[in-house]
């Protein structure tokens, strides 16, 4: 079916969030971030059928940044059971640091509710390096930002039915539903 034929898809509130997110990231990184080389048909793509859209941004690091490759991506498509929405930021750092990989996943749960999850993806065995546990974890507070996420009304912890959802993240991240 041509592309023509195929419905726009709706835009969903987790990937409105995740864009505005997302934007805010490259301004903040712009220098230490190359433009996007991803071609056209793959930065936004849906399939013939019409209940399958996405999109992906691939930005590799500046030469002298710390940052590998930054990586946007969005996924919204129709199930028998309803749909599935899922739309990802990953900040992935180079040899130049030590410093945890970023990650932000948002999912969209219900029409009203949205899971958030985001990772500090630590880069040594925190058992085996606790000065790097307390550097990136303890000394910045993230258990303290973690108790204000969820002290809002709105927002509930999060945990996947998955347990292979669960051993993907970190022991820090954070897992919320806010609806």
């Amino acid at each position: 079916m041509p592309d023509a034929a195929v419905a726009p898809a709706p835009e969903m509130p987790q990937r409105e969030v995740a864009r505005a997110l997302a934007d805010q990231a490259v301004a903040r990184l712009a220098l230490r971030l190359l433009p996007s080389a991803v071609p056209d048909d793959v930065a936004e793509f849906r399939n013939g059928a019409g209940n399958a859209v996405g999109s992906l941004d691939v930005r590799r690091g500046a030469p002298g940044s710390s940052i590998d490759f930054m990586l946007q991506s969005s996924l919204h498509c129709k199930v028998p059971n309803g749909a599935i929405d899922i739309t990802s930021i990953l900040i992935f750092l180079n040899a130049a640091t030590d410093a945890p990989h970023f990650l932000l996943e948002l999912i969209q749960g219900s029409l009203t509710s949205i899971v958030v999850l985001l990772d500090l993806l630590p880069r040594k065995d925190l058992s085996l390096h606790p000065d790097y546990l307390q550097k990136y974890y303890e000394n910045t507070r993230i258990d303290e930002q973690r108790a204000k996420i969820e002290e809002l009304p709105q927002a509930r912890p999060y945990r996947s039915p998955s347990l292979f959802v669960r051993s993907a993240f970190s022991l820090t991240v954070v897992m919320v539903t806010i609806d």
